[in-house]
């Protein structure tokens, strides 16, 4: 056989980086650095919602970014900016159901037919963290109403998966949570990522003090002592107060609400807010 030889490299085929054709021209290459950087910088956000809302104690080990979508999604949600895709290890996903429902999990969970109430639990898992993984990525402007997408057959094109890894430190079991992003929300970041920026002198001056940053002070106790008591306080002694119904939200030291002091999930919380009338 006569002719120029075409490939010149000893490199396997299974080794080579095969462009895709629907990436080519754009910013895309940006993406998977784009969407570590924003997931970490709230490594404690899915943390806190498994520790909240179902009391278990994981921690963030790692974040990595893939173009196969294997594994598929359990679930996926419709919004107006696109679909995203959730799925859960069953290592995770048995803690979850021992937690939530009671019980002890076999050994060979992985190898056990998916039950209903580790669909439903599936559905729900990803319903809310889907949510806070698309706050975590757009913002305040994050679409707020997810749809579940019911139907089997309806065919996705997912482009990137986002895969978080978490231990368990009573158990030390580790598991991921993934997140699968289709092509219309990988354009819709990638649009974000490559829009100019609006200059700040083309706002209104009254729009931009809107957006100035203030500190919120919450006054709970306001006690009136004898300055020698005062000056005999040393650190570690206590102090004997009674924590009013209402307390003060201030503003540089200008009192502009009431507010009802409430506790929700361990935290102290001021709701009903009042405005202060100044004569």
């Amino acid at each position: 056989m006569s002719g120029h030889k075409k490939v010149f490299h000893q490199v396997p085929a299974e080794q080579l980086t095969f462009l895709q054709l629907q990436k080519l021209g754009r910013h895309q290459h940006k993406l998977p650095h784009y969407l570590k950087k924003q997931c970490g910088q709230y490594p404690k956000v899915i943390s806190d919602y498994f520790l909240r809302h179902l009391r278990i104690a994981i921690e963030l080990q790692g974040i990595t970014v893939h173009e196969a979508p294997e594994p598929l999604p359990e679930c996926s949600f419709r919004t107006p900016l696109g679909k995203v895709g959730f799925a859960i290890d069953r290592t995770l996903m048995a803690e979850v159901l021992e937690c939530y429902y009671g019980g002890m999990n076999p050994a060979d969970q992985a190898d056990q037919p998916v039950s209903s109430s580790e669909e439903r639990m599936n559905e729900r898992l990803g319903g809310a963290l889907s949510q806070v993984f698309l706050r975590m990525l757009f913002g305040p402007s994050s679409p707020e109403n997810l749809e579940l997408v019911a139907n089997a057959y309806e065919q996705s094109h997912w482009e990137y998966r986002l895969a978080l890894t978490f231990t368990s430190p009573a158990s030390g079991a580790q598991g991921q949570v993934h997140f699968h992003l289709d092509d219309q929300l990988v354009d819709e970041l990638t649009r974000r990522m490559t829009a100019p920026t609006v200059c700040a002198t083309t706002h209104r001056p009254a729009r931009l003090i809107r957006h100035i940053p203030v500190r919120l002070n919450c006054v709970l106790v306001n006690e009136q002592i004898p300055l020698a008591q005062a000056m005999a306080l040393r650190p570690g002694d206590i102090l004997a107060v009674r924590l009013p119904a209402q307390c003060d939200l201030q503003i540089n030291q200008q009192k502009l609400f009431r507010a009802t002091i409430c506790e929700r999930d361990g935290s102290l919380q001021a709701t009903s807010l009042v405005s202060v009338i100044k004569p």
